[in-house]
């Protein structure tokens, strides 16, 4: 997708998708910065990717359908989690305010919530629940949300804004907003030059500002079209024809109530049809500009020139951010810069995307702005919340949380309030889902690492600290939780600020199988766990190895003799099988979690990942052998014997 392309980012990066769900721009990036590098030697301390990804979404359930969507990249590099873009947290311990250290992340994508005219193509029902004031709507809290996206890009770094909608108010006039209160902090910059064969339009720098009037909503749509539908014109036409004979029609004609004005008469509220609504359409001669302004007014739209035409109870929904830069501002700004995606261009959706390069922190008018958007998004402040900044209700916040926490998170919730996501109901999809929550991770209790590390006989280089488990109930599941996401996120206290919904792989999980207790190995992190075992490994040839790829119980009578002898070698439980040759390398991830009974063994390795395992041996040139056929039952085994048995 086109704006993960923009963001250009790199391995060992920072990355915030603040607008996440449902998350292929997520995996797009993971592939680049979660990527893991080919490691044959014996260096086993600097195995896990640097970078990482905070994926985010304020829904919940979209959330869980982001988890999903991330499963099959199987990387401990992203943390999701659930929390209004708006208040995404800005840690004190990350982040220093108005500094060259201002920012937490060297990427940011601001991918909001839009209005999406630009999928009309494949959803052509946005036709029908389109309107200019749901855009209207939408432009304040884009704005909050880029705002926030800007406050946590480093200096330095960069932030895409896009959305997959056409529409200038939330497009262009965002983006101009942003660079005016980022008053020279935000550059606008053209990534054209490094994406070949793009087609993207320039990005517009004036635009009309329209909104409908009130006989245009849909309810006076939905009502004219009621009462003047084919049934309900043939009764008119029969009531009239009933007077000119002089008989008396009913007492109300239908869809008619006392008090009623005539269809020529404008109220507020009455739908008033359009002289260009006809079939077939008919176009105007010209389209100059009096033309245009002649057909929106006569299609039910009010046109503003400026901000100062608003009218008073209509500023809070046309706001003066929504107006084109003045023509030395459009200069300053160069919005020709963004990329406009037609559909029509390259047969595909249409997006707006603009790339803003972060140069220096913002200063204190940035981020009074940016909470007053998120107050006002809340109901906290007047009309005028856009233009300036209302002190005393700033000072006289109610909303902010109770001060309960220690003092070393005072200073954090002076000025970033705790937003968590609402404890939404996880869907019927993923109820028996043990990696899925809202609880925090906390570290495992030391007493069970000697056990572990007894039974896998595993090296100093092992790294415990980063196992983890969800503060619920007991610790069935011990997760691997990324370096970078422990050390930047988890221990300077995010999980305090925002509702976890997952982050790392499943490395351990416990069990009781045929009287075995403790924990066993899981199929998801083995890769970061197999380079620090010393016990417990049996390594395979390739025929070996493809046996072993299999469901249901697998007998020792299916292996060569000397693997056959090394398993059998091992006590009842959970082992490793590697394919041999990639012993060390985790990029490839040839390693099987098997389980050793009493005569056989199971793969406990899920029958997806299997038909990859499959298809990576396929493209390392193996071809498995085909299992011979058994001797007929008279005992025939001449070759012409085979040939007919094979033949029917």
């Amino acid at each position: 997708m086109i704006p993960p392309v923009v963001l250009n980012a790199a391995e060992g990066m920072s990355i915030l998708d603040m607008c996440a769900a449902p998350g292929s721009k997520t995996c797009q990036l993971l592939e680049v910065v979660g990527g893991l590098k080919s490691n044959t030697d014996e260096n086993v301390t600097d195995l896990e990717p640097k970078g990482y990804i905070v994926a985010n979404d304020a829904d919940p359930k979209r959330a869980y359908m982001l988890v999903n969507q991330l499963r099959r990249m199987n990387s401990p590099s992203v943390f999701v989690t659930s929390c209004d873009g708006q208040y995404f947290p800005i840690l004190d311990d990350k982040s220093e305010k108005g500094t060259v250290n201002e920012g937490m992340f060297d990427r940011v994508l601001c991918d909001v919530p839009c209005s999406g005219d630009g999928t009309m193509r494949k959803n052509p029902g946005i036709w029908k629940r389109w309107n200019q004031l749901g855009a209207l709507a939408l432009h304040p809290l884009q704005l909050s949300i880029a705002l926030r996206g800007a406050r946590l890009t480093n200096v330095g770094g960069y932030l895409v804004y896009s959305t997959c909608s056409l529409n200038p108010i939330e497009n262009e006039s965002v983006v101009a907003e942003l660079l005016r209160i980022g008053n020279g902090a935000l550059v606008l910059e053209d990534p054209r030059h490094r994406m070949s064969g793009l087609l993207a339009r320039q990005g517009w720098s004036s635009w009309k500002v329209l909104r409908e009037s009130q006989n245009r909503t849909r309810k006076a749509i939905k009502d004219y079209r009621k009462k003047h539908n084919a049934k309900m014109e043939e009764k008119r036409k029969e009531y009239e024809e009933m007077r000119a004979n002089g008989e008396e029609p009913p007492q109300e004609e239908p869809m008619m109530k006392k008090g009623d004005k005539g269809d020529d008469e404008e109220e507020p509220g009455k739908f008033i049809p359009s002289p260009f609504d006809t079939i077939p359409y008919v176009p105007p001669a010209t389209w100059d500009e009096a033309a245009l302004s002649e057909r929106t007014e006569s299609l039910g739209f009010v046109e503003y020139k400026t901000y100062n035409d608003v009218e008073d109870d209509w500023k809070r929904r046309v706001r003066a951010s929504c107006f084109p830069p003045t023509e030395e501002e459009a200069a300053k700004f160069e919005l020709h810069k963004s990329l406009r995606c037609l559909p029509q261009d390259m047969d595909t959706g249409g997006f707006y995307v603009a790339l803003l390069k972060k140069v220096a922190p913002l200063g204190k008018d940035a981020t009074e702005r940016m909470k007053a958007l998120a107050r006002e998004s809340r109901g906290g402040v007047e009309v005028d919340a856009h233009m300036k900044v209302d002190k005393k209700s700033e000072d006289t916040d109610t909303t902010k949380p109770a001060d309960t926490k220690p003092e070393a998170e005072k200073k954090v919730e002076e000025d970033e309030p705790i937003r968590k996501a609402p404890k939404g109901k996880i869907g019927m999809h993923h109820k028996n889902s043990t990696d899925l929550g809202k609880e925090d991770f906390i570290p495992v209790d030391p007493t069970i690492w000697p056990d572990i590390y007894d039974k896998f006989g595993l090296a100093s280089t092992f790294p415990k600290e980063q196992f983890m488990r969800r503060a619920i109930g007991e610790a069935k599941t011990l997760y691997f939780i990324s370096k970078s996401i422990k050390e930047n996120l988890i221990d300077c206290g995010i999980q305090d600020r925002v509702t976890v919904i997952n982050s790392g792989l499943k490395g351990f999980e416990k069990c009781s199988l045929q009287g075995t207790t403790g924990y066993r190995l899981t199929q998801e992190a083995i890769h970061y766990i197999v380079p620090h075992m010393t016990k417990r490994i049996v390594v395979a040839d390739m025929d070996d190895f493809c046996a072993c790829v299999d469901s249901g119980f697998i007998q020792f009578d299916n292996f060569s003799e000397g693997f056959r002898k090394e398993m059998e070698a091992l006590s009842q439980g959970s082992f490793i099988v590697t394919l041999k040759g990639f012993e060390k390398d985790i990029a490839k991830k040839m390693f099987l979690v098997m389980w050793r009974r009493a005569n056989c063994v199971n793969c406990f390795v899920t029958k997806v990942e299997m038909d990859a395992i499959k298809s990576k041996m396929r493209a390392l040139g193996y071809v498995a052998k085909e299992v011979e056929e058994k001797p007929v039952a008279n005992g025939g085994d001449s070759a012409e014997g085979d040939k007919m048995d094979t033949s029917s």
